[in-house]
């Protein structure tokens, strides 16, 4: 006699628990408070690779971190808001999703705003952050705080 499958214990064949495999986009699946996640910030910044700046151009200054990542912006400020930010890092996904967001919030910002910004505030807005991953949100913000300091009179690049 064959077996047509697993058995429970009175004899009644079990039926097959079939689970369908996540895709690897879906890992940060909670949405922010913008309703846009890690993945579409990511998404966002991918996309417009080609549009980045060129490492050697003024104000632009990387920051490293302690686990290998760098991350560095460059701004253009017009009447004491920033009118435009770029920036430039190492391909951790979460830390291109933390620059990306972080440089749409930038630009608008008085210069005083945007130098008194803080890690805590980026990270509000994505719960969805691993807690081995939230360092790069200080990272984030530190390159952003360069890019000010330069900008504002300190040494050029």
């Amino acid at each position: 006699m064959r077996s047509a499958g697993p058995l429970d214990s009175a004899g009644r064949f079990l039926a097959r628990v079939v689970r369908a495999r996540r895709p690897v986009a879906r890992r940060y699946n909670s949405v922010s408070r913008l309703h846009k996640t890690v993945h579409d910030y990511y998404r966002q910044a991918y996309r417009k690779l080609a549009r980045l700046p060129e490492a050697g151009a003024p104000r632009f200054a990387a920051v490293f971190g302690a686990d290998n990542n760098c991350a560095a912006f460059q701004l253009e400020v017009a009447g004491g808001f920033i009118a435009r930010a770029d920036y430039r890092c190492t391909t951790c996904v979460t830390l291109i999703a933390l620059c990306e967001h972080l440089a749409e919030l930038a630009i608008g910002m008085s210069v005083e705003e945007a130098s008194g910004y803080r890690p805590v505030l980026l990270l509000d807005r994505h719960p969805e952050i691993p807690p081995g991953r939230r360092d790069r949100a200080e990272l984030a913000v530190q390159a952003l705080k360069v890019a000010l300091h330069h900008i504002e009179g300190g040494p050029k690049s």
